[in-house]
């Protein structure tokens, strides 16, 4: 968004598209960033719905995308989550709208905007409050269910990234880890996506039946619990991870803290440095994640 790159009609006729401009959601006024997000008559019900009407007015004043997103980051926390949370929906909202399906009333994208807010504030909140019970560390899954750790890096100035993955049992032993690169990343979100497919698509390979994921993406969790993300840019990805994860005896999606996925960050971070295609696969500890493996206590 900052970059003003976001697929809108304008932009696409602007890269040499030939297709009508007019907004998807109204099919009256040119669809610009501007007017999709903050001027649209249906933008603008979604905005005041929430309470936001003074937000959006002083963002609508701004003269760039940069500068709107720089605003947003000075606001209130509670208001700037909200904020963020509108854009994203509404995004959504505009392509489910343009594949055909009905468009959601304001209230109904107001109610699903506010819980998603208070539960990213919530996640929030626990990681500043480091709790007596919260765990800092890998913890194992149960005797005969396997963890699949996955992480992915992101580098921004270059858009190369890289995942990584480790499945390990029980007693913390590695049975199976991966790393491998990814030479155009759309952003850290794809990256995370694309480990949690390498991971679980290894696990599948090697016949194993009763898998967990363990991601410090909190939005990977929510990709692979609801729909939300069914019309993302990764949404295609999103939908091959279920169908391999429907294959699977058992199959959950959990949180944990980046303290807790220490092996897969690194592996992700070694990803980045592999050549396209040459991806990395071991049976057993990868070579130099020893002492990363053994710190990880295994009671």
């Amino acid at each position: 968004m900052g970059h003003n790159s976001v697929a809108v009609r304008v932009n696409l006729r602007r890269r040499g598209m030939d297709l009508d401009t007019k907004c998807v959601m109204f099919n009256r006024l040119d669809e610009d960033g501007g007017h999709l997000f903050l001027k649209c008559k249906f933008a603008k019900q979604l905005w005041r719905e929430l309470n936001l009407e003074e937000v959006r007015i002083r963002l609508a004043e701004q003269n760039s995308a940069k500068t709107m997103l720089a605003l947003i980051w000075q606001l209130e926390k509670n208001v700037q989550m909200r904020a963020i949370m509108l854009l994203w929906h509404w995004c959504l909202e505009r392509n489910q709208v343009r594949e055909g399906e009905r468009r959601r009333t304001a209230s109904e994208l107001a109610f699903i905007i506010n819980m998603q807010a208070d539960e990213f504030l919530k996640i929030a909140t626990k990681t500043h409050k480091v709790q007596n019970n919260e765990c800092r560390h890998w913890c194992k899954p149960a005797a005969d269910i396997l963890k699949i750790n996955v992480d992915g890096s992101f580098i921004a100035g270059t858009r190369k990234g890289g995942w990584g993955f480790v499945i390990r049992d029980s007693e913390g032993t590695v049975m199976h880890a991966g790393a491998g690169a990814i030479p155009r990343a759309m952003d850290a979100f794809h990256t995370e996506v694309l480990a949690c497919h390498a991971g679980l698509k290894a696990a599948s390979e090697k016949g194993m039946t009763k898998v967990m994921i363990d991601t410090d993406s909190m939005m990977l969790v929510m990709a692979l619990k609801g729909n939300t993300f069914a019309l993302a840019p990764a949404g295609g990805i999103i939908h091959e991870i279920k169908v391999v994860a429907s294959s699977f005896v058992l199959f959950s999606a959990n949180y944990s803290p980046r303290v807790c996925n220490k092996v897969a960050h690194a592996l992700a971070a070694s990803g980045c440095n592999c050549s396209p295609g040459a991806d990395l696969i071991w049976d057993g500890t990868p070579a130099g994640m020893e002492t990363l493996v053994a710190e990880d206590p295994t009671g």
